[in-house]
């Protein structure tokens, strides 16, 4: 069982968060208190967070993490998981390319 952080608890992280709850340990973080009741109604084992993510040090403990965070915060927010060496699979859609990030991540030893 995995230790999965997902950020962001919009459609797509509440989603995402409900479909791996069934065989993984999964905390989701968002400062949406709406979203994460729709959350917490569809997989009641998750861990909420009712914050923003703004510090590495919130994945601790963490195997993987999803970026489902809109495009004007995702950027930021992959520096971040980086920063954290956590390997991350990103959805945001960022305006930024996010290979410019390649060499962080190959120093952090994350795949991203």
């Amino acid at each position: 069982m995995a230790r999965i952080t997902v950020l962001g608890a919009g459609l797509i992280g509440a989603l995402v968060a409900t479909e791996l709850s069934e065989d993984h340990y999964i905390k989701v973080i968002d400062p949406d208190r709406e979203a994460l009741v729709r959350v917490t109604q569809l997989a009641p084992a998750a861990e909420l967070h009712d914050a923003r993510f703004d510090s590495p040090a919130q994945l601790a403990d963490c195997d993987l993490a999803l970026n489902c965070l809109p495009g004007s915060m995702g950027h930021a927010a992959l520096e971040r998981i980086i920063e954290a060496g956590v390997d991350c699979v990103d959805i945001s859609f960022t305006e930024q390319d996010p290979r410019a990030l390649d060499g962080a991540a190959r120093e952090a030893g994350v795949t991203v």
